[in-house]
């Protein structure tokens, strides 16, 4: 904070993850520097929420799932298939605590994480800025919401009333840089919420200040892709796998 009266330069602006941190301690760079080299005509887009494709979806948002959905209408209200106690968008009525520095929206915190660049060759990865405990939601997977697109870049929803699935090839948040370990500590989990279908980020253990925030990609990306497993882990499941 500058003294009253002095001007202040802002030395990082734009989107907090649009700066990459290194742990060697020096100074972040640029994104979008992190990757030029190889995919130079990519434009990365922070999003804050998902955004519908209409050229796929019309006007309709897929996730929304009411009558398959394991919540149901009463008095205006919903229940929490969790949890099973009342969720509500205001505060005072909402009853539903699964994930409460995710939900009710309206009171989101920040995701507590930084963008870092690897030094094992892994590229870009997620660091968490605090201890987290298990359980805890770290943020909502974002994306242009589509169908009939494939790739490593696209996550399937497992239960909806119509096919759809959240595209993040070059539009999302941070969720997308976090890399896969055969040895995770968090998981991708979905969770109903007022009868819409989210994609969360949750901790699988106890996860300290520092460490790098690693998911389990599953057998049918590392079958779709050209690449080798970097993770380390003594369980490797696919090293040298190629």
């Amino acid at each position: 904070m500058p003294r009253v009266g002095e001007t202040s330069i802002e030395e990082y602006p734009g989107h907090p993850h649009d700066w990459v941190v290194s742990k060697d301690g020096s100074h972040p760079v640029p994104l979008r520097s992190t990757y030029a080299g190889w995919t130079p005509r990519l434009k990365w887009e922070f999003l804050e929420e998902s955004i519908v494709d209409p050229y796929e979806c019309g006007d309709d948002d897929p996730r929304w799932n009411p009558l398959q959905s394991p919540t149901y209408f009463q008095q205006s209200q919903l229940h929490c298939a969790q949890c099973l106690k009342w969720q509500s968008d205001d505060p005072k009525l909402n009853l539903c605590n699964c994930f409460p520095h995710l939900f009710p929206s309206e009171g989101r915190h920040p995701p507590p994480v930084q963008i870092f660049r690897t030094q094992d060759g892994r590229g870009n990865g997620v660091l968490a800025l605090t201890r987290l405990v298990p359980g805890y939601g770290i943020g909502e997977m974002v994306g242009v919401i589509t169908k009939n697109e494939q790739g490593p870049d696209v996550f399937e929803f497992k239960r909806t009333r119509a096919e759809c699935q959240i595209l993040h090839r070059d539009k999302g948040n941070f969720t997308h840089f976090v890399n896969h370990s055969c040895k995770p500590n968090a998981s991708f989990k979905e969770f109903t919420w007022l009868n819409r279908q989210y994609v969360l980020l949750v901790t699988n253990d106890f996860i300290q200040m520092d460490e790098e925030i690693v998911v389990d990609y599953g057998d049918g990306y590392w079958e779709g892709v050209d690449e080798q497993c970097l993770c380390g882990e003594t369980c490797c499941r696919f090293k040298g796998w190629k």
